[in-house]
C-alpha cells in the first residue's frame, strides 16, 4: 500500500479542522503534522530539516565514451602526432546530464585547432564495453530517483491540496507565497498562532490542577471524571507540564484525589507500582484503564434484573418485602369481583419494588463493605482468592487480581492478620461441629 493510499484510509483524512485564527492553531498544527508524517514529509520542515530533493536528469549517451574508429594510415591534419580527445563524464556528472563549462571549452579548443575525434555515440551499442556498463548503471540509479521523486512531488501535492482547503483566504495572502515551499508556509503560519500556544501551557495546567481536585464523594458520572483526568494528562504531557510528565507527581495527586473514596486502592496504587513511579516508567493511559475496569467491577449494573428468590438473602435490609396475608386474602376475595382493578394493584406494587431495588442499588456502593484483599464488593472471609477451595468449580480468577492479592498478602500486615483470624475463626467453629456431633 502507497503513503498516498494509507493517508486517504487514515482517519485524520476526513478530519474538520480549520485554521482561520489563531485559537485555532494547535489544533490545525496538529492535523498538519500527523498528515505529514503519514506522507513522509514531517523530516523537511523545521530548522534542522533535511533538504527537498531535486528533479533527477537522465544520463545523455553523448557523454560517454565510444569506440575508437579503425585506424587508415599517417594523419595530414594540424593534429598530426596527437590523440584525439573523446570527452567522457563520471557517473555523478551523467546523472546530473549537463557538459561543465570545462568540456564545452575543450570542445571548442579543440574544433579551433582543426583536431579530429569520432562522432558522438548515439546508441549503447556505440560504446564501449566499459562504458556501455557505466551508462546502464547509470541508468537503473536514474530509474530509482526518478520513481522516488515522482512519489514525493504526489505526496507533496496532497499536502498543499489540503492546507490550501484548510487555511483561511485572508491567512493564504500573508503566509503561502508563490515560489515559496511548504516548509516556509508552515514557518510563516506558525508565527501567526504562536502568542495564542505561549498561554496553553498555563490553561494546560491550570485544567490539571482542576482534575486531581480531591472528590469528597462519589461524582455523578466517574467514567466522565476519569475521562477529563485523562484528557487533562494528554494535553500536559504533550506541552510539557512538569506536573503530567513525572510519575513521581502525577501519582501521588490521583491517589490523593481518589483518597476519601477508594481508600484502599488509592494506598495500594502508590504502594504497588513505587519502582514505575521512581523509574518514570508508569503509563497514565493504562493507570485510566485499570481504574475503569475496577470501577466497573466495583459498580453494579442496573440494568440486570434478578428474579426473587434466586439468591438466599441476608439480613432485613436485602430481604424482599412481603405482603401480608390479609392483603393477599383480600385481593383473592376481590380477583372474581374486578378482575381488572385487581391487575392495576398488582402492577403498581411490582413498580414499587423495582423503585425501591434501583434504590437500594444507587446506594449501595457508597454503604456496601469491600474487600480488602481484592477490592470487590463482598466480605473479607467470602473472597475466593484468599480462600478458593471455597470457589465454585467453574469459577476462574483474573490474573491481574490474583497477582494483585498474592502481593498484598506479603506485604500488607493488617491484611494479614486479617486473614489468620478468619481462619482461626473457621477452624474453631469446626472443631465445635465436630464434638456436637
Amino acid at each position: 500500500m502507497s503513503l498516498s493510499t494509507l493517508s486517504n484510509n487514515s482517519s485524520i483524512n476526513n478530519a474538520k479542522c480549520h485554521y482561520n485564527k489563531p485559537e485555532e492553531w494547535v489544533n490545525w498544527s496538529h492535523q498538519f503534522r500527523l498528515r505529514a508524517q503519514t506522507l513522509n514529509l514531517w523530516q523537511f520542515f523545521g530548522t534542522d530539516g533535511e533538504e527537498w530533493p531535486e528533479k533527477p536528469q537522465p544520463p545523455l549517451i553523448r557523454q560517454y565514451s565510444a569506440k575508437q574508429p579503425p585506424q587508415s594510415g599517417a594523419s595530414t591534419s594540424k593534429g598530426k602526432g596527437k590523440t584525439p580527445v573523446i570527452p567522457g563524464l563520471s557517473t555523478r556528472s551523467t546523472i546530473r546530464g549537463r557538459d561543465t563549462p570545462e568540456e564545452e571549452e575543450e570542445e571548442s579548443d579543440q574544433e579551433e585547432a582543426g583536431l579530429s575525434y569520432p562522432k558522438p555515440p548515439s546508441h549503447p551499442q556505440e560504446l564501449t564495453t566499459e562504458e556501455r556498463s557505466r551508462y546502464q548503471y547509470d541508468w537503473t540509479v536514474f530509474t530509482y530517483l526518478a520513481k522516488e521523486y515522482k512519489e514525493h512531488q504526489s505526496a507533496v501535492k496532497e499536502l498543499t491540496t489540503w492546507t490550501l482547503s484548510t487555511v483561511s483566504y485572508t491567512l493564504q495572502q500573508t503566509c503561502c507565497i508563490e515560489q515559496q515551499g511548504l516548509d516556509i508556509w508552515y514557518q510563516n503560519l506558525q508565527q501567526t498562532g504562536i502568542v495564542y500556544e505561549e498561554n496553553l501551557l498555563p490553561d494546560a495546567r491550570e485544567r490539571y490542577q482542576k482534575a486531581v481536585v480531591a472528590l469528597t464523594k462519589l461524582p455523578k458520572s466517574f467514567e466522565n471524571w476519569i475521562t477529563e483526568w485523562e484528557i487533562s494528562m494528554a494535553e500536559g504531557t504533550k506541552l510539557g507540564v512538569s506536573d503530567t510528565t513525572l510519575a513521581i507527581h502525577w501519582a501521588p495527586d490521583l491517589a490523593k484525589a481518589l483518597k476519601q473514596i477508594m481508600n484502599i486502592w488509592a494506598t495500594n496504587f502508590v504502594t504497588l507500582n513505587k519502582d514505575k513511579i521512581n523509574k518514570n516508567r508508569l503509563n497514565f493511559r493504562e493507570v485510566a484503564g485499570d481504574l475503569r475496569r475496577h470501577w466497573k467491577i466495583m459498580q453494579p449494573t442496573k440494568a440486570s434484573i434478578i428474579s426473587k428468590g434466586a439468591f438466599p438473602t441476608f439480613g432485613e435490609n436485602d430481604q424482599i418485602e412481603e405482603e401480608p396475608e390479609e392483603s393477599k386474602d383480600k385481593d383473592k376475595g376481590d380477583k372474581g369481583k374486578n378482575q381488572g382493578k385487581g391487575k392495576k394493584s398488582k402492577r403498581q406494587k411490582q413498580q414499587k419494588r423495582k423503585r425501591q431495588e434501583e434504590s437500594d442499588s444507587d446506594s449501595e456502593p457508597q454503604t456496601r463493605q469491600v474487600c480488602e484483599a481484592c477490592f470487590c464488593r463482598h466480605k473479607l472471609e467470602n473472597c475466593f482468592y484468599i480462600f478458593p477451595n471455597s470457589a465454585p468449580k467453574d469459577w476462574k480468577p483474573f490474573k491481574t487480581f490474583k497477582r494483585m492479592v498474592e502481593n498484598r498478602q506479603k506485604e500488607d500486615q493488617g491484611l494479614i492478620r486479617k486473614i489468620k483470624q478468619i481462619k482461626e475463626k473457621a477452624e474453631k467453629e469446626s472443631k465445635k461441629e465436630l464434638e456436637d456431633s
